[in-house]
């Protein structure tokens, strides 16, 4: 049976403890949240950080940095991030009032856009019409199932607004050193300026 990790059960393995970080920023109620960073799932924290930059929102970044086998020994199911096994995360969750987490996946070649919170979900995929997002919630096709973000387990919609989850396809999410592409960078702008846009 696979072992399901948790950041209570990382924790407790000394010998991973000098191979991964964990950060957070407090500022402004909206949460950037990537917490399959490093090279678990590679560019998503280098995403989050790029519109954190670009913005007053928080962050909270979970980074892997083993050698090898991050997927496998540090990622932790949205499901099953638990803020009582953290106090940055239980500081950052308590914070916010809306949570934005960016994944990364290889279905397609699309953004695939979830999560509970349908106005905020709506305006970045609205924002992102010229890179093909799609909203994962309106789609039938089953291999997004996954990645819809559409359960109230998920870390992303425990925040008091809910949230929303963004799924980065492969390509978008290559690095050129430590850099995000410069396709990369102008959907994060697209992103930042939703956020930075006040109703």
């Amino acid at each position: 049976m696979k072992v399901r990790n948790t950041l209570e059960t990382i924790a407790r393995k000394r010998e991973l403890a000098p191979f991964w970080a964990e950060y957070i920023i407090l500022r402004g109620p909206v949460g950037l949240m990537a917490f399959h960073g490093g090279s678990i799932e590679k560019g998503t924290e280098e995403m989050a950080n790029y519109i954190c930059s670009k913005t007053d929102c928080s962050l909270y970044v979970f980074s892997g940095r083993l050698s090898r086998d991050n997927y496998e020994k540090l990622h932790i199911p949205s499901s099953l991030l638990n803020p009582t096994h953290s106090e940055k995360l239980s500081s950052f969750m308590t914070h916010i009032t809306t949570a934005i987490a960016f994944h990364g996946h290889r279905i397609d070649d699309l953004i695939l856009v979830g999560g509970l919170n349908r106005s905020m979900r709506k305006k970045i995929v609205n924002a992102l019409s010229e890179y093909d997002a799609k909203d994962a919630m309106e789609e039938n096709d089953s291999s997004y199932k996954m990645v819809r973000g559409e359960s109230t387990l998920n870390i992303v919609n425990k925040a008091r607004e809910k949230g929303v989850q963004i799924e980065i396809p492969f390509r978008l999410r290559q690095l050129a050193g430590k850099q995000l592409s410069e396709e990369a960078r102008n959907v994060g702008d697209c992103i930042a300026r939703v956020l930075n846009t006040k109703d």
